[in-house]
């Protein structure tokens, strides 16, 4: 590049470096480069330079090829697991197209002196910032949805993505109403009516495709650059419908206090718990690969929140079944729910190994407590289990013990409350009794310990032994797991755990995208 050039295009191309070095994760791409540090440390700095001394000047990037590198900035905090900062930097990136006008629809249309599309530039800013504003429950600061108008000519998938695009923001209203009406006790606004529209649509939308385009595609088997990149695009695009379906369905898995309907004593919530659960477990088997002796640890932490709901919805769905004693025809998908859970935690454990990330680590400690207790319920203790929204969205899981209550903070869900239902047999719970719980707190808090038995007794996902150069496998049929296995519990006071060696597992692959 000459000395004379553009800065904003040196930017984007350190950034675009950037995202490729924290993407390239195979030990012979990293050894190809030749670099004298991590591909991460590497990515890090080319990263910092780009903002330093480009991206952070405002003068510098009031331009569409600004925008276009911003945006790209942005991605690159969220395949590091920032999310918020992402969501100031396209919060940024569209007050400049504001400028710019962009927002203004015959503003956008294509010419050919201009290298970059506008309309596409356009969506794509609305498209990623409603899903940053829809996981981190902040409101959206463009509602316009002219991109819906001209969808002709547009690809089946393109189209897909418009869909998307317009019920993030419908899904994020329903929140805000929701949150607002239990806070004014207005009992007028039927949410769960909504829901069932934005399903419906949801639905409609996913008919729109082939039943072929929605098999999960097996990488590996990709010949071309061109082909892998239309896999992954395919994975990325699925992942995100399956997370919508999750984030649409997930207040209604358990109780949940005062969101504004007079019907929630009555209400039937079973089809939103069976389709939360559903994309749960498409979510984590797109999420959790099993990887290759040749590729070391996953880099990006794009999916890591799309790991931790999922894994949370099948939990607390399984631990609100349990209730229904005989009745709980969830049972038959237990035990493959809980591999697949138990699989989630040993990822997001090695992550938060590898980062230090607060997010990955609070969130093992977090699903292995709700775990525990899910096991108890299953042995027959009778648990209640209701949700309460918080107001302030953390990225962090916390674990709070109030006597008989376990009160989990989640990201997105808020505080969940577990209760031991005492009846009138039942003896009072003593002093021993609640130290109990706090030895088993202790107990959960280390992370080489687990309540479950280790994946070694469990049937495998894939061979243990992948062939050179495997980079994918998939979850095998329901019929080649062999349903006789159980998971321990012990009494809800008094957990005792035997310490347990560190589970010696395959490494898992987190794959990134939103």
């Amino acid at each position: 590049m000459s000395s004379n050039a553009d800065p904003i295009d040196l930017a984007r191309r350190l950034i675009q470096l950037a995202i490729c070095l924290q993407q390239s994760d195979r030990t012979s791409e990293i050894s190809a480069l030749c670099l004298d540090r991590s591909n991460s440390d590497v990515a890090g700095q080319f990263f910092e330079a780009a903002s330093r001394y480009v991206t952070s000047q405002d003068s510098l990037v009031v331009s569409f090829g600004g925008i276009e590198t911003l945006m790209l900035e942005g991605l690159y905090h969220i395949s590091t697991g920032e999310m918020r900062l992402a969501w100031l930097v396209f919060r940024r990136a569209i007050g400049i197209a504001h400028l710019l006008g962009l927002h203004v629809p015959h503003r956008r249309r294509h010419s050919k002196q201009m290298p970059i599309c506008l309309a596409t530039l356009w969506f794509r800013l609305i498209f990623t910032e409603r899903y940053l504003a829809l996981v981190l429950c902040l409101p959206i600061c463009v509602r316009d949805d002219s991109f819906m108008d001209d969808l002709n000519g547009l690809e089946p998938q393109e189209q897909l993505e418009r869909v998307q695009a317009k019920l993030t923001s419908r899904i994020i209203s329903r929140n805000e109403l929701m949150q607002r009406d239990r806070c004014a006790n207005d009992l007028t606004y039927d949410h769960y009516n909504v829901t069932k529209d934005i399903d419906h649509a949801l639905k409609q939308a996913a008919r729109s495709l082939s039943a072929d385009w929605w098999a999960f595609p097996r990488l590996k088997d990709a010949q071309t650059n061109a082909e892998l990149k239309n896999m992954t695009s395919k994975v990325v695009l699925q992942l995100h419908h399956y997370n919508l379906v999750l984030l649409l369905h997930l207040p209604y898995i358990v109780p949940r206090l005062g969101i504004g309907s007079t019907s929630q004593g009555t209400q039937d919530y079973t089809n939103s718990k069976l389709s939360a659960m559903f994309a749960s477990r498409e979510l984590l088997t797109r999420c959790l690969i099993p990887v290759s002796p040749n590729r070391v640890s996953a880099s990006t932490r794009g999916n890591t929140l799309k790991v931790i709901l999922a894994a949370l919805a099948l939990l607390l769905a399984h631990l609100d079944s349990h209730r229904l004693g005989r009745d709980n025809a969830f049972d038959h998908q237990r035990l493959m729910d809980l591999l697949m859970v138990e699989r989630a935690i040993q990822g997001l454990e090695s992550m938060a190994q590898k980062h230090d990330d607060v997010l990955c680590f609070s969130a093992v400690l977090a699903l292995k407590r709700l775990g525990n207790m899910e096991a108890t319920a299953a042995d027959g203790l009778d648990l209640s289990v209701w949700c309460e929204p918080s107001e302030l969205m953390l990225l962090e899981c916390l674990v709070r013990d109030e006597k008989d209550t376990l009160i989990l903070v989640f990201p997105y869900v808020g505080n969940i409350h577990i209760v031991r239902q005492c009846h009138q047999d039942d003896a009072p719970i003593s002093e021993a009794a609640s130290s109990g719980v706090t030895e088993t707190t202790i107990l959960n808090n280390d992370l080489s310990t687990s309540s479950w038995p280790p994946l070694s007794f469990w049937p495998d996902l894939a061979p243990i032994t992948p062939s050179l150069g495997d980079t994918q496998s998939t979850i095998p049929d329901d019929h080649e797991i062999h349903n006789s296995y159980n998971l321990p519990s012990g009494d809800a006071e008094r957990v005792h755990m035997p310490a347990m060696p560190r589970l010696l597992l395959q490494d898992l692959h987190v794959s990134d995208g939103i």
